[in-house]
């Protein structure tokens, strides 16, 4: 990560660097930078639902509770989030297609600063393979923009909360095995004297 762009998340102070006009190129660094950060995170998405999706078909029986709570939780999660569609088209495009309009949006008030990375929705609007849900969603927000920080932690919350419940699952249903093991375990470091 460039040295400008790791100055600019850690910026404190009156004006930012993107709208000092000594550094007039420091915003598209920014955005650009942005763009391919935005590519890594919506690959890693991908990446970790391809994952998932491979661990509870290696590991658990299709029918098997697990997998059954799994599916259903998925479902539940993500199934029905137009966001959750809105990442996984957006991943497909930049991976296929072509990259978003990046832009920013700054709200300066006394003692403050923040910038928000967004996309433009009259630019996504433009792309031909947003199905019907996703279209609506776009022409209806209210900020006319995407801000892909928010959608994202959203995103990454409910994520999480899969891996929690997942986690705490396979411990409830495998507490034996794991008992057995860590026994074994601290067998094999005692007997060495660890």
């Amino acid at each position: 990560m460039g040295g400008w762009w790791k100055g600019l998340l850690q910026w404190q102070g009156s004006r930012p660097p993107v709208r000092d006009v000594a550094n007039a190129d420091v915003l598209d660094q920014v955005l650009d930078e942005s763009q391919r950060l935005l590519h890594n995170v919506l690959a890693a998405v991908a990446t970790r639902v391809a994952q998932l999706r491979r661990f509870i078909k290696h590991n658990f029986e299709a029918g098997s509770p697990i997998a059954t709570e799994y599916s259903e939780r998925v479902t539940e999660l993500f199934a029905s989030d137009v966001t959750a569609a809105f990442l996984q088209k957006m991943r497909n495009e930049l991976a296929h297609a072509q990259l978003p309009i990046v832009s920013s949006t700054e709200t300066i008030s006394a003692g403050s600063a923040t910038v928000a990375i967004v996309l433009p929705c009259d630019a996504l609007l433009n792309w031909t393979d947003w199905n019907t849900e996703i279209i609506t969603w776009l022409a209806e927000l209210p900020s006319d923009v995407v801000d892909i920080g928010e959608l994202l932690g959203a995103y990454a919350r409910r994520a999480g909360n899969l891996d929690h419940w997942l986690h705490e699952r396979i411990g409830t249903e495998q507490r034996s095995e794991i008992d057995q093991f860590a026994a074994a375990e601290d067998a094999f470091f005692r007997s060495r004297g660890m």
